[in-house]
C-alpha cells in the first residue's frame, strides 16, 4: 500500500490528478483497495478522485457503488468533461445493477443519465457504444402481455437511442402532436447539433419554452454551448450577460466566448470560478488551461492539461502538448509512465508543432522526444533522433547541429549504436546538405568517420566491407569528392598493405545484397523527398525485379487529400510511409484509411528516412511476406 501512496504525492500540492490509465493498471495489479484508499484522500483534486472511482468501481464490477455515486453526486457528475467511456461506464453500471438486484428503476436511471449526456457524446462522435447498451436493455426477451402506451418522454427516450439522423423524422413526427413540449424541442436540437444541422438545431432550442429557471438555465447553456462550437463567441456574450449570481455552468461557457474573443482578462475571473464551484465541462477547460500557462501559474495548467489528457484529448494542439509533456517531465508523478510522456511528443510532431511554433519549444519537445524513448529502450528513439537532426539543419542551427552530431558520434564509439543505424539515421540530412555548405561539411565528416571504423572492423575480422560503406562512398561522391576519393584508396592501401604482410584478405571487397524477387509485389511508397523515392524505385527495380510502383507525394511538393492517398494505397500489398514531422497530414490520412479498413495490405514505418534505410526495411518485410 506504502509503495501505491508514493507514487502520487511525488507530484506538487496543485496537480494532484489521477491518470484513469493508472487506475487500470493498479486495478490488474490487485491494487485496487490500496487506489480506493487514496482517492479518499484530500490531497487528490476532487474532480479527478470522483472519475477515479467511477472508472475504479466500473473496473471492479461494484455496479452498485458506481449507482450510488451517481445518485449522490449527479451535479458533479454531470459537470466532468463528457466522454463516452464515462457514459458507457455509468450507464453499463446501472444496467449491471438492474439485472443483479431487480431493480425496476434502473433502466429509467440508466436511461436519464444517457439522455443528460447524448447531445455531447453526439458532438463528439462518441455516442454509439452508450446507445449499443440501452439498445441491448431495452430489447424484450418475452413479449409484454399488454400494451402499454408510452409517456412522451418515454416516446423521447427511446428515439434518443438511435442515430442522430434516425432521430430527426421520428422526432418532427412527434412536434405536431406536442408543440408546446421543452423535452422534444431540446432532444430535436441535440439530434440536429449532432447531425451537422447548426441553425436547424438552434432554431429548435429558440422555440423551447422553459417552464421554470432549471430548464431556462438548462436551454441558455445549449444554445451557447452550440455556438460556441460553430465560433459565434460574440453571440454567446450575448446570450449570456456578465452577472454576480451567475450559475458556474454560464459563467464557464461566458468566459470561454470571452476568452477566445482575445478579452482573456475579463475570462479569467469567470472561468476560475466556475472551476472552483466544480465546473469541469469541455468548454472551460483549454481556455482555463491556457490563461493559466500564459500567467506563469504552470501548477494550475498542469491541473486542467491533465484533466484534458483523460476527457478530452482531441482538443489539445500543439502548444498544449508542449506544455504537458515538459510540466509531466518536470513533475514525474507516478501515475503517468515514461511512455505516455513520450508520446504527447509524438503527438506534437505529428500536428506539426516543428512546423509552426517556436523554435526554442520546437527544440526542447525534439530533445525530450528522443531522450524519453532512448531512455525506455524503444526503436523510436531513432526516428525521434532523425527528426531533431532535420529540423537543426533546417533551421541552419549549425553549432546545435555539430553538438547533436557529436552526441551521436559518442554514442556509436561507445558501442550503443550500431554505425549502420548510424549512418541512416545521417541519411536523411542528404538532401538538406546538397544546399547548404555547413551541413554538408559535417556530415562529409561523418560519413569518412563511419566509413574508416567499419572498414577497419571488417579488414581485422578478415570480412567484406557491408555494403552501406559502399552507399556513404556514393553520397561523398556528392558530398565531397575529396573525401570519397580518399575512401576508395585508404581500403586500396589497407588491402594491399596486409597482403604485402602475407595476411589474407577476402577476394570480394563489399557485401552483396541478397536478390529478392520482387516482381509480384505490389509498392506504394507515401511521403519522403522526391530524391529518395526516385532512388528507392530505381534500386528496387534494377535489383529486385520491382514492376507494380506507386508513390505520393508529401504536400511539401503537391497538393493531397483523403481520396488521393486512397487511391494509390487500396490494393497495395505493402504501403511504405516515409514521413518527417513536416509529413503529419499524410501520416493522418494513412492512419484514418487503415482504421477504416480500406487500406488492406501491410503498411510499415521506416525508422529512417534515407535510401538506405528504407529500402532494407522493403526488403526485410518483402522476405516475411514472401
Amino acid at each position: 500500500m506504502r509503495q501505491v501512496h508514493e507514487e502520487i504525492p511525488r507530484q506538487s500540492t496543485a496537480t494532484q490528478e489521477v491518470s484513469l490509465g493508472w487506475v487500470v493498471e493498479q486495478v490488474r495489479a490487485g491494487n485496487a483497495n490500496e487506489v480506493e484508499s487514496l482517492l479518499s484522500q484530500p490531497t487528490i483534486s476532487p474532480a479527478s478522485a470522483l472519475r477515479a472511482q467511477i472508472a475504479l468501481f466500473s473496473q471492479t464490477g461494484q455496479y452498485e457503488r458506481v449507482v450510488a455515486l451517481v445518485e449522490s453526486r449527479r451535479r458533479e457528475v454531470l459537470a466532468l468533461p463528457a466522454s463516452g467511456l464515462l457514459a458507457e461506464q455509468i450507464v453499463g453500471a446501472y444496467l449491471e445493477f438492474g439485472r443483479a438486484s431487480a431493480v425496476a428503476d434502473a433502466l429509467r436511471g440508466a436511461q436519464q443519465i444517457a439522455g443528460a449526456l447524448l447531445p455531447e457524446l453526439e458532438r463528439l462522435r462518441q455516442a454509439d457504444g452508450v446507445r449499443e447498451l440501452l439498445r441491448q436493455a431495452l430489447t424484450p426477451t418475452e413479449p409484454p402481455i399488454e400494451p402499454i402506451a408510452p409517456t412522451l418522454r418515454e416516446h423521447i427516450a427511446g428515439i434518443i437511442q438511435v442515430a442522430p439522423a434516425d432521430q430527426i423524422a421520428a422526432l418532427e413526427a412527434l412536434r405536431d402532436q406536442h408543440a408546446g413540449a421543452i423535452e422534444l424541442h431540446l432532444a430535436l436540437g441535440a439530434a440536429y447539433a449532432a447531425a451537422g444541422q447548426l441553425d436547424a438545431a438552434l432554431g429548435a432550442y429558440a422555440k423551447a419554452a422553459p417552464r421554470d429557471e432549471a430548464e431556462r438555465a438548462d436551454v441558455l447553456g445549449r444554445r451557447a454551448e452550440l455556438l460556441l462550437e460553430v465560433g459565434k463567441y460574440r453571440e454567446v456574450v450575448t446570450l449570456l450577460p456578465d452577472a454576480d449570481a451567475m450559475a458556474p455552468e454560464q459563467a464557464a461557457l461566458r468566459g470561454a466566448a470571452l476568452y477566445w474573443l482575445g478579452r482573456t482578462n475579463e475570462a479569467r475571473p469567470l472561468l476560475e470560478r466556475a472551476w472552483a464551484e466544480g465546473e469541469r465541462r469541455r468548454a472551460l477547460l483549454l481556455p482555463l488551461a491556457r490563461g493559466r500557462a500564459v500567467d506563469g501559474h504552470d501548477d494550475g495548467a498542469l491541473q486542467v492539461y491533465r484533466l484534458l489528457l483523460d476527457n478530452a484529448p482531441d482538443l489539445l494542439e500543439p502548444q498544449d502538448l508542449a506544455r504537458l509533456a515538459t510540466g509531466l517531465y518536470l513533475d514525474r508523478p507516478g501515475d503517468i509512465s515514461t511512455a505516455q510522456i513520450a508520446d504527447l511528443c509524438e503527438r506534437y510532431a505529428e500536428q506539426g508543432g516543428p512546423t509552426d511554433r517556436p523554435d526554442t519549444e520546437v527544440d526542447d519537445i525534439l530533445s525530450l522526444r528522443v531522450r524519453l524513448w532512448a531512455d525506455i529502450g524503444d526503436e523510436r528513439w531513432m526516428a525521434a533522433q532523425a527528426d531533431r537532426l532535420e529540423w537543426l539543419a533546417t533551421r541552419r542551427s549549425a553549432e546545435a547541429l555539430r553538438s547533436a552530431l557529436d552526441a551521436l558520434r559518442e554514442q556509436s564509439q561507445r558501442g550503443h549504436l550500431q554505425r549502420q543505424a548510424h549512418f541512416e539515421i545521417l541519411e536523411g540530412l542528404e538532401i538538406i546538405a546538397l544546399d547548404d555548405p555547413a551541413t554538408r561539411g559535417a556530415l562529409a565528416g561523418e560519413y569518412q568517420a563511419l566509413s574508416i571504423a567499419e572498414i577497419d572492423a571488417a579488414l581485422l575480422r578478415n570480412e567484406p566491407i557491408p555494403a552501406f560503406v559502399q552507399a556513404m562512398q556514393r553520397s561523398l561522391h556528392f558530398l565531397d569528392r575529396a573525401v570519397a576519393d580518399f575512401i576508395a584508396d585508404y581500403i586500396d592501401d589497407e588491402r594491399a598493405q596486409l597482403r604485402s604482410r602475407d595476411l589474407a584478405t577476402t577476394e570480394q571487397v563489399y557485401t552483396s545484397a541478397q536478390a529478392i524477387d520482387m516482381s509480384g509485389l505490389r509498392l506504394t511508397i507515401v511521403g519522403g523527398h522526391a530524391a529518395t523515392r526516385r532512388e528507392v524505385e530505381r534500386e528496387l527495380r534494377e535489383r529486385h525485379g520491382l514492376v507494380e510502383y506507386a508513390e505520393v507525394a508529401p504536400s511539401s511538393e503537391a497538393h493531397i487529400d483523403r481520396d488521393l492517398v486512397r487511391d494509390q494505397t487500396a490494393g497495395r500489398d505493402l504501403v511504405v510511409v516515409v514521413a518527417s514531422y513536416t509529413g503529419h497530414d499524410l501520416t493522418g490520412h494513412v492512419r484514418d484509411l487503415q482504421r477504416t479498413g480500406e487500406i488492406t495490405g501491410q503498411v510499415i514505418w521506416p525508422r529512417c528516412r534515407g535510401k538506405s534505410g528504407v529500402v532494407r526495411e522493403i526488403l526485410e518485410s518483402a522476405m516475411k511476406m514472401a
